[in-house]
């Protein structure tokens, strides 16, 4: 399964996406998984967040349940599915996404799954460095995100306080919208 091969071009509205360039992309080759459930990349805690459901694991992946809230309502819940290489980074492969309006699920668009829809996604690498490229979802026509790094080691706060070493990127989502 390739990790991550060049997208089609992307447009919206007839307007094609302004993507990093291939040379600046990591990560374009398949990974090597020898323990898939050892997730222990410090840039991607998810053992540690108390406010993930960790549900165990499903076909050799960690699955975890995100809910996503807006003004104190349930927006989107999701059941996500990660694994890490053998060198270091976590890879996405899909979501169950179930979009909600009401307080009931409206559409499940977003959802996906590496190997059935397309490649899985670098959601967070070994040893980030500033300019490094990675897609997060690279499913064409679905899901699509591009991350840059734009800075490494800082710190920011996070909703448990300051997180000391963070990495700051920017994603270019499908639709064009960039966001830090």
């Amino acid at each position: 399964m390739p990790a991550g091969p060049s997208c089609a071009p992307i447009e919206v509205d007839g307007t094609r996406l302004p993507l990093a360039p291939e040379r600046d992309r990591i990560h374009t080759t398949t990974p090597t998984f020898s323990n898939l459930t050892a997730v222990t990349n410090p840039l991607f805690p998810i053992a540690d967040l108390h406010s993930v459901v960790q549900m165990g694991t499903v076909d050799n992946t960690l699955a975890s349940q995100y809910h996503a809230y807006l003004d104190g309502r349930i927006l989107e819940v999701a059941i996500d599915w990660y694994a890490q290489a053998d060198d270091g980074p976590v890879w996405y492969f899909g979501e169950d996404a179930f979009n909600c309006e009401d307080v009931v699920v409206a559409d499940t668009h977003g959802s996906w799954l590496a190997s059935r829809d397309g490649p899985p996604g670098m959601i967070m690498p070994a040893d980030p460095a500033v300019g490094d490229v990675y897609r997060s979802e690279n499913i064409a026509g679905n899901v699509f995100e591009e991350v840059t790094v734009r800075e490494v080691g800082v710190p920011v706060a996070g909703p448990l306080g300051l997180v000391d070493r963070a990495i700051v990127i920017r994603e270019l989502h499908q639709i064009g919208a960039r966001e830090n």
